[in-house]
Parts: C-alpha cells; sequence; structure tokens
C-alpha cells in the first residue's frame, strides 16, 4: 500500500514514508532530512509517473488512483512550501518534469505551464553556467540524467529535444569515467523518446 503523509498544515505534507515502521513526524519541530525528505516527492512521485505510463493497463485501478492521488498531493505541496529553487539541480530537473507531467495526467493546465515555466528557468542556468548547478558527483550524474530522460520522453515537451540534447551532453561529457558513454546515452534517450509516451 502506498502511504503519503497527508497534512496541509505541516511542512512535510505529500512526503512519503521511508518504511512501514517510519514514525509520522511530530507535529512541531519535525526535522528536515531526519523525520521526513521533502526531495522524496520527486523521487517517488517521478517513479510513480513512469509506474503509470508504462504500466497503466496492468494496473487495478484503486492502485492507479492512489498512485495519481500521491503525485497530486506532492506536486501540491511542493508549490505550497516554494522551497525549490531551480539552481537545486537534481530535484529541480525532476520536479519540472513532475509538475508538468502531472498537469497534463490530471487536466490542470496551469501545473503545465507552471512546470515548463520552472523548467525553462533550470535551461536559463544550465546555459548561463555551462553545466547544471550541482555535478560532479556520481549521485548528481544519475538523477540529472534520470531527469532530463524524463523530460525527453514525455509527450508533453518541457523543452524542445535539441535543449535537452545538449544538456544530456554536457552533462556526460563532464563525467570523467563516462565520457565515451554520451553516445550510448544519447542512443538510449532517443530510443526512449520513440516510445509510447
Amino acid at each position: 500500500m502506498l502511504v503519503t503523509r497527508d497534512d496541509p498544515s505541516q511542512p512535510y505534507n505529500g512526503t512519503f514514508y521511508r518504511s512501514a515502521e517510519d514514525p509520522h513526524p511530530p507535529a512541531r519541530y519535525a526535522r528536515l532530512f531526519v523525520e521526513y525528505d521533502p526531495n522524496w516527492r520527486e523521487f517517488v512521485g517521478t517513479t510513480l509517473a513512469i509506474l503509470l505510463e508504462d504500466y497503466s493497463d496492468r494496473l487495478p485501478e484503486a492502485l492507479r488512483k492512489q498512485m495519481e492521488s500521491a503525485i497530486e498531493r506532492a506536486v501540491s505541496s511542493e508549490i505550497a512550501e516554494g522551497r525549490l529553487r531551480p539552481d537545486y539541480s537534481n530535484i529541480a530537473l525532476m520536479h519540472g518534469f513532475l509538475w508538468s507531467w502531472a498537469g497534463k495526467r490530471l487536466q490542470r493546465s496551469e501545473w503545465i505551464r507552471g512546470g515548463r515555466q520552472f523548467s525553462e528557468e533550470v535551461y536559463r542556468l544550465f546555459n548561463e553556467h555551462g553545466n547544471l548547478e550541482e555535478y560532479n558527483s556520481p549521485t548528481y550524474y544519475g538523477i540529472d540524467l534520470h531527469a532530463l530522460a524524463l523530460w525527453r520522453s514525455a509527450a508533453e515537451p518541457l523543452a524542445s529535444l535539441s535543449r535537452i540534447g545538449v544538456c544530456v551532453s554536457v552533462t556526460m561529457s563532464s563525467v570523467p569515467c563516462c565520457r565515451r558513454w554520451t553516445e550510448m546515452s544519447n542512443a538510449c534517450c532517443e530510443a526512449r523518446t520513440t516510445s509510447r509516451w
């Protein structure tokens, strides 16, 4: 069973429990990244979006609705909290995708526009600095490439494919052990683009 925290008065609203045994955060003074992790909105949310895109026809309707509700709560909570900046690269890349994707899935045009505008600002910063703000770590690179692949495979374009291709190429070429993988990564992203999304 998918369980999100549903308490709009708290900063942890729309986040996910890390395990079935995870206690509910205290109503006052819940410690960020100790008793809850707001980034799980994007990590779990994008995973749920992939599952809904690729396996929706195999999932029971009740589970699909629960997943959509969890995504809606995650996105709306992130918007309400207003904590994310476009220079928080790996989370920002996932957030821009999820915001716009959820808008399309849930027929909320203002979310599609908001996700696009946020993503465009991420791209503007990328151009300004010649790379993503957070880099030089396998953790960041992996999530950055995951999110860029989501952007590239989305039916609702968050940015032009050529822009995303530039981001992928520059990111891959800055990973010392992965420079030779740039072509392979681009081919993988291209294959995902031609899927049914």
